[in-house]
């Protein structure tokens, strides 16, 4: 089946209970987006806001109530089975207050997305925690909580844009290379977050005007700047 039949004889498209429970999982602390499933080699990318609906499978059964399942991305941090809970219990009232009997919900957790020293939601403790990485170990922590990551920094003169150890790009300007950097590594894929990092010789200035480029480049997408000041790289872009 694929229109659910309320009390009343009214009739409800799949496509608006997935949209009824997809702006309820994001509404939940410990959700940081959803998540169409796996995708090549094993990542789980991010849906952009207003995509959210494709990380909700959704079955009518014949017995009459609605079965949804949830794919999230978590943030780093949160307690899974807390948010997998929270998750549950939050759709199955949004859809029963919305006159959608609910056999089932299920919730799974497709991956986490990692925010490394964000100057304006990071605690304190977790800020502290990250503060004490440096180089390369700070690399990695970045890293690890994006699929695709770009670095842009000052060499001999000029800003090089690198991704997995190889200069792509060059340019005078930092916001100018780093742009190019990020159409080199995205390769036309569809862009949920872009974050930018600032480390410790950079300047927040320019990390703001690279942010402003990008933002303009690719407007769906929502972009964030972080401070990470014991970076020796200068400017590292983070990508889902």
């Amino acid at each position: 089946m694929s229109i659910f039949k309320s009390s009343d004889n009214t009739g409800i498209s799949k496509k608006a209970i997935a949209e009824i429970a997809s702006l309820s999982a994001l509404s939940c602390e410990g959700v940081a987006g959803m998540s169409a499933g796996a995708l090549k080699g094993g990542l789980s990318g991010m849906l952009k806001r207003e995509s959210a609906l494709k990380g909700v499978d959704v079955s009518i059964p014949k017995s009459g109530g609605v079965s949804v399942v949830m794919h999230i991305i978590a943030e780093y941090g949160a307690d899974m089975n807390e948010t997998g809970g929270r998750v549950c219990s939050s759709v199955k009232e949004a859809l029963e207050g919305a006159g959608i009997k609910t056999e089932s919900v299920r919730t799974i957790i497709e991956g986490i997305r990692h925010s490394v020293i964000s100057e304006q939601t990071a605690p304190p403790e977790k800020e502290e925690a990250l503060l004490s990485l440096e180089g390369e170990e700070l690399l990695e922590k970045i890293k690890s909580g994006f699929e695709l990551v770009g670095i842009v920094t000052l060499k001999d003169g000029k800003f090089s844009g690198i991704s997995e150890g190889s200069e792509l790009t060059s340019d005078e300007d930092a916001a100018a290379c780093a742009l190019r950097l990020a159409d080199m590594i995205t390769s036309g894929r569809d862009i949920a977050v872009i974050a930018v990092y600032y480390g410790k010789n950079a300047e927040r200035q320019t990390a703001e005007s690279i942010v402003s480029s990008l933002s303009d480049k690719y407007g769906d997408a929502d972009t964030e700047i972080h401070c990470a000041c014991n970076m020796d790289y200068d400017y590292v872009i983070g990508v889902e």
